[in-house]
């Protein structure tokens, strides 16, 4: 299954591995030539996603190609295109064209932890490289800023089959084997030593307390971070996910609500609210309004094995058979083995035999 990341031809597999289509216009370019704008794009090319030099009629090369990538990097990072004017009376390629307009440098969500907004504004910094109006201000290759994103991202080992996999990925993008390492155990101090923790640290604690199931402190810290900062957006989202866990559905609606209130998330942390709500209704029995939220968080985030499962259940709890089979169908298109989805599907073959 593959869903279009942007309209540069660039597609996600399940696994979340990039892959790139429609090769309808693409030519081979023999050793260090380059080719027209004209005869390499022609009238098809899109745009928005040529380079400063393709849309003034220039020679392309691999570092006209090179931009196109840092637009979907700011894409990426931002969930916008890097010269798309905020009121929308400007065509992208008049900003691409003009020399005076400069991209804003992406800024990390204040609900990123103090580590992942390094993070991010390291990636940041290949993204405006990349998007440099001159071509000597970019990369020399794809190579060096590959080196150079590789070098941000941590990695891990595949334990089946060795390659290098994003730390962050549930699933290796080369065999499909689970990646995941256990969380590793929390430290005991062998000392209390009187530290003021700030709010995404007190949230940093309860994340890995909740990696443990140790709900009641992970709540207890959530909290703390929130007294601290109100409108921490991933204490919220965190507590409402422990109290989702421990059957405080009330709750956790009412907390999930204050942070999407909050508003400006990066879409996969509204998609995460969204679910983690959607499934507070469902077991508050609020059918309606969960599945509006599980459809706002698949429009964020397509795919979702747990927000298509929920949605199956949901679908299940209001009698719509039918849509219930098609997303667990769906489920298990991703997840071969996911056991709730083919319980489900067990379940309604019973009761069609039995009908």
């Amino acid at each position: 299954m593959h869903r279009d990341l942007s309209p540069s031809n660039i597609l996600l597999t399940s696994t979340m591995v990039p892959k790139i289509g429609d090769f309808g216009i693409a030519m081979i370019l023999r050793s260090s030539s380059v080719v027209s704008s004209a005869s390499a794009h022609g009238a098809t090319g899109n745009p928005n996603y040529m380079a400063p030099e393709q849309q003034r009629g220039e020679e392309a090369d691999q570092s006209s190609d090179l931009f196109m990538v840092g637009i979907n990097g700011y894409l990426l990072l931002t969930g916008r295109h890097p010269f798309a004017h905020p009121s929308g009376l400007f065509a992208i390629p008049e900003f691409i064209r003009d020399d005076d307009f400069t991209p804003e440098t992406p800024k990390p969500p204040s609900i990123l932890t103090t580590s992942q907004q390094r993070l991010f504004r390291e990636y940041a910094a290949v993204v405006m490289r990349l998007l440099n109006r001159e071509r000597a201000g970019r990369y020399a290759s794809a190579r060096d800023a590959l080196a150079s994103i590789e070098a941000v991202t941590p990695f891990q080992e595949c334990p089946q089959c060795g390659e290098r996999v994003p730390e962050h990925f549930t699933f290796c993008g080369y065999c499909g084997a689970r990646v995941i390492a256990p969380a590793p155990p929390i430290p005991k101090p062998t000392q209390v030593v009187a530290i003021e923790l700030t709010a995404d640290e007190l949230v940093e604690e309860g994340f890995f307390l909740s990696r443990e199931r140790r709900w009641t402190d992970a709540i207890a810290r959530y909290r703390q971070a929130l007294n601290k900062e109100a409108a921490n957006q991933k204490g919220l989202r965190n507590l409402g996910f422990a109290l989702n866990r421990i059957g405080q559905h009330e709750e956790a609606e009412t907390t999930l609500s204050t942070g999407l209130a909050i508003g400006g998330q990066v879409p996969a942390h509204e998609a995460s609210l969204r679910f983690e709500r959607a499934l507070a209704r469902t077991e508050l029995k609020k059918y309606e309004e969960a599945m509006e939220d599980v459809k706002r968080s698949l429009f964020l985030v397509p795919h979702s094995a747990k927000a298509l499962f929920l949605r199956a259940r949901i679908h299940l709890y209001r009698g719509s058979l039918q849509e219930a089979r098609r997303d667990a169908q769906e489920v298990l298109r991703g997840i071969p083995d996911h056991v709730g989805a083919l319980r489900m599907l067990d379940q309604l073959t019973k009761e069609k035999v039995g009908a």
